[in-house]
């Protein structure tokens, strides 16, 4: 969501598609553009029809409503048998409105249960059981293990659920959350909820995400190309994100690690997924001897919460010395 910056922008979206929210870490902050009620109503009349003007753009018939999300993908090189393969099969959910927010948020609160006895001991047998990996992490990457099966906990409860969601169907959606016909979709329900929201609000939120999670799609694919796995089979969490760790695909690319040397990075595997988080932890400036707010920035860049990234240090300050 790694989970890399990206990666909650990533979990964070399960509640999201639930709850017409999709908690994506980094919030971006829409401009509020303040009219008057008739300017408003004109100003909306003229920005819905350019909305319906862009209807015949989402092809519906051969790529199951993916249309938007193909068309694009083909301009970038995606060949046209990968297309197929992807969206024309009917493992492939058909494309659906996307429901999203203009401002999601994470709170302390839904991470208070991880402080408990019991996912504390979740934790601690994880540690146990993985000794060795996670000293020889540790000597390799100069990561401390506890800061590891902290994330693990509050990710997977340490590998115990990686999610059920179809990890291409979810990136495919964040991605095509900027279309045409979605756009309106959320305007018209956003407006409902609240008069002053602007349709340059709702854009803009969708062009976020969009771009972040547009090369997520892409990644996904290399990463199919590489390792020859079934897309249609991977599963992960609402965001995208899949493994123990739970890395988005860009993350899985640049820090993955063959750990235990099978020919396959596999972070559904305790080796790969230990050691692919000691690399992404080490590479993003984590030093077990900085200071609690150079700490802070490295969990942060996993994961962009504050609620997220004191919750990780608690749980790791109360692993250690176990």
């Amino acid at each position: 969501m790694s989970i890399n910056y990206l990666n909650k922008i990533a979990r964070l979206c399960l509640a999201a598609f639930t709850a017409a929210i999709c908690s994506v870490p980094a919030i971006a902050n829409a401009e509020h553009v303040t009219l008057s009620h008739t300017q408003h109503s004109k100003k909306a009349k003229v920005q819905k029809q350019k909305v319906i003007q862009a209807k015949p753009q989402q092809l519906i018939g051969p790529y199951r409503g993916w249309g938007f999300l193909v068309e694009k993908l083909r301009q970038d090189g995606i060949s046209e048998s990968t297309l197929r393969t992807v969206y024309q099969d009917k493992r492939m959910p058909r494309f659906t409105d996307i429901p999203f927010s203009l401002q999601p948020r994470e709170t302390h609160s839904m991470y208070v249960r991880f402080l408990t006895q019991g996912p504390l001991s979740i934790a601690k047998s994880f540690l146990d059981r993985h000794k060795k990996l996670f000293g020889e992490a540790e000597r390799t990457f100069g990561v401390s293990r506890n800061v590891i099966a902290a994330i693990f906990l509050v990710e997977t409860q340490a590998g115990t659920f990686t999610g059920k969601e179809l990890v291409i169907n979810r990136l495919s959606r964040l991605a095509s959350i900027a279309e045409p016909n979605n756009l309106l979709f959320n305007y018209d329900r956003l407006r409902k909820l609240d008069t002053s929201v602007t349709f340059e609000r709702v854009k803009e939120r969708a062009s976020y995400l969009e771009e972040t999670f547009y090369p997520e799609v892409k990644a996904l694919l290399e990463i199919s190309r590489r390792q020859r796995i079934d897309l249609l089979e991977l599963r992960g969490s609402g965001a995208g994100a899949f493994g123990i760790p739970q890395f988005l695909p860009s993350s899985y690319l640049r820090f993955g690690v063959d750990a235990n040397r099978d020919g396959l990075i596999s972070l559904f595997h305790e080796s790969d997924a230990i050691w692919s988080t000691a690399n992404y932890l080490s590479s993003m400036g984590w030093n077990d001897a900085s200071s609690t707010e150079d700490k802070q920035k490295v969990i942060w860049k996993y994961n962009h919460s504050q609620a997220y990234v004191d919750t990780v240090l608690s749980i790791a300050d109360r692993l250690s010395g176990y």
